[in-house]
């Protein structure tokens, strides 16, 4: 906890600054941290492709199930943030090209360690390892470092941290609406000090994994709805003539 408290300064120390600057921090982190996929050409020479499961998406539990495609989708989730910069781009900031770059190099990596993993273990071994991306790690040895796994996931905690600054600059975006004239930096502190209330509630990692799973789940649905719910509204809007000229 005394971990997660240093986190939640940090988290709070981003929070204070503007978007602009947390983008460039975001920026910083991405190139701190992409670099990691690479690692995978360690695993190369062990690699084989008779590894791979001659079934596709069987011997899965509940494998064309709904809630499996929603695991998946939960890497990709976090989209619908880019509602909350609407009003800090302009039409030559690209945005939505932005958006989908993103995606496409968070599926290229993610398509890199899913081949390397099903090529190095076989099917029955990655059934049964817990964390197979640190056993992965765990087999690379230079002779300068010793269990490298462990100073590759430490710089995953600046992706983490980037993460839940954008969900709670959302949130500090959010009640900004409702409650205008608050004094700087305070909407900030309950906001920091709520994140490090929830994440004091688990006990365990079983307990932290239960509630990382609905927090996901609910992300989710809110990032299908809300969007939804939006459109629904412009057209309502713009049927009544009420939408200004430059949202029409």
């Amino acid at each position: 906890m005394f971990i997660f408290l240093l986190f939640c300064f940090m988290v709070f120390a981003l929070l204070i600054k503007n978007i602009y600057n947390i983008s460039k921090t975001a920026t910083v982190f991405f190139f701190m941290t992409i670099w990691t996929v690479g690692l995978t050409v360690y695993q190369f020479q062990d690699w084989q492709i008779v590894r791979f499961s001659p079934h596709l998406f069987q011997l899965a539990s509940q494998g064309h199930s709904f809630r499996n495609w929603m695991e998946v989708y939960t890497t990709f989730m976090g989209y619908e943030l880019c509602m909350f910069l609407f009003p800090h781009v302009t039409k030559k900031s690209k945005l939505f090209q932005g958006v989908f770059i993103g995606h496409w190099v968070i599926t290229i990596a993610q398509l890199i360690v899913i081949l390397t993993a099903f090529g190095f273990f076989s099917f029955h071994q990655i059934e049964s390892l817990l964390y197979p991306i640190i056993d992965l790690l765990d087999f690379i040895e230079m002779p300068f470092i010793n269990r490298i796994e462990n100073l590759v996931f430490s710089m995953f905690v600046f992706a983490n941290l980037i993460v839940t600054v954008m969900y709670c600059f959302a949130a500090l975006t959010a009640i900004k609406q409702t409650c205008p004239k608050v004094k700087p930096n305070r909407l900030e502190f309950v906001i920091v000090a709520m994140v490090f209330f929830i994440g004091y509630i688990p006990k365990y990692l079983g307990q932290s994994e239960q509630l990382l799973r609905k927090v996901l789940y609910t992300e989710t649905y809110i990032a299908f709805v809300v969007p939804v719910v939006l459109i629904c509204v412009l057209l309502y809007l713009k049927l009544k003539g009420k939408v200004p000229n430059n949202e029409s």
